[in-house]
């Protein structure tokens, strides 16, 4: 009898068992047509992050940093580097580097690879940085979390010391980008050596859009200096006069400070994107970059169907609507991965619950 019991619990457990793995087979099924509309898939043609890369990362005093990011298709687009710190400044833009500091490096070894490096970590290099990509449609960008752990030890005994930090108010942790004071928002504004004044959004075709860059030097006969003047980049590249497209003009004001202006004689779509100003000499304290940067969007206008005005503002509803479009899409994302995750623990459980009612059923027979 108990022989006949153990071979109807086994043909039980195999009949369960033939009847979940078609289902947990579906499943598999279903996430593999789903990741043909992910990073890295071959058919995913869009420009994208690997998300597989971390995005939080722990680093010792002392050590190099990486911080790896990996952009697929990213064809002739440009990667920035930022640090989320408020001062809006790019650490590199493509294969140029303009960090204050010199221990900040790009490595693009790998023509997917846009890896960030900082060598010899400090406390100070703690916090969140950005790695973006500006494309027509829409700003992209994957963020990235780096601590920074102390090393310092207390009397060589290998623990580390435990040190009292006096918290900041938002105010005093806004500092200058050549670091010289703590002061407020509007102080900043205010002292900074380098800023860049310009239109943020601009239609395709528009005739001459200028950007203005001041340089401010310490010395009230800094212009007595033939070194003195200021460098203009875009997108990473040095940028020049040229008849047919572009001019640029610097003039001096009060004796310490440099005025240039660039002028875009037709803009196109290729002008989106960070336009840098670069300070020379720069001033700083150890020698570091002294810059200013400013992001200009390029939008295609056809007179045929509304004003500038109009299509300016429709571009400011459109840019909600997608900002709307993705939040809805990320919590798409989640219910899927969400239900799917359901779904296969609640067959598993059903078919350990129905395994358990057969052992029970035939240990009752017996």
């Amino acid at each position: 009898m108990r022989s006949d019991c153990g071979g109807f619990q086994l043909q039980v457990v195999l009949l369960l068992a033939c009847c979940f793995l078609p289902a947990s087979t579906g499943l598999q099924s279903y996430s593999a047509d789903r990741s043909r509309y992910q990073c890295g898939h071959p058919e995913y043609k869009r420009v994208c992050f690997e998300h597989s890369v971390r995005a939080k990362l722990v680093f010792n005093e002392f050590e190099p940093v990486v911080i790896r990011c990996v952009v697929r298709n990213l064809g002739k687009h440009v990667v920035t580097w930022m640090k989320n710190d408020g001062r809006d400044i790019p650490l590199t833009i493509g294969h140029k580097v303009f960090a204050s500091d010199s221990r900040v490096k790009i490595d693009y070894s790998s023509p997917d690879e846009w890896n960030l490096v900082i060598q010899g970590a400090q406390a100070k290099d703690s916090g969140e940085y950005l790695c973006q990509v500006n494309t027509l449609e829409k700003l992209l960008e994957k963020r990235f979390q780096l601590v920074v752990r102390g090393g310092d030890t207390d009397g060589g005994s290998g623990k580390k010391s435990s040190v009292n930090v006096k918290k900041q108010s938002p105010e005093s942790s806004k500092r200058l980008p050549n670091d010289e004071a703590v002061l407020s928002a509007e102080t900043t504004r205010e002292l900074k050596n380098v800023l860049i004044y310009g239109p943020a959004i601009v239609l395709q075709g528009e005739q001459f859009v200028s950007f203005t860059c001041t340089a401010t030097f310490r010395g009230r006969d800094a212009r007595r200096n033939p070194d003195a003047s200021v460098e203009w980049y875009h997108l990473g590249f040095r940028q020049v006069s040229n008849a047919s497209s572009m001019d640029i003009s610097m003039s001096w004001k009060d004796g310490d400070t440099i005025v240039s202006v660039l002028t875009i004689y037709s803009v196109r779509f290729e002008h989106s994107g960070d336009w840098v100003c670069l300070k020379q000499p720069s001033e700083k304290r150890p020698p570091a970059l002294e810059t200013a940067s400013h992001q200009l969007t390029v939008l295609e206008w056809d007179p045929r169907r509304s004003s500038k005005s109009e299509q300016l503002l429709s571009h400011q509803q459109q840019r909600q609507k997608q900002l709307q479009k993705q939040q809805q899409q990320q919590q798409q994302q989640q219910g899927y991965r969400n239900r799917a995750s359901a779904i296969k623990d609640n067959r598993f459980k059903f078919a350990l619950a129905a395994a358990a009612a057969a052992v029970a059923a035939a240990q009752m027979l017996a």
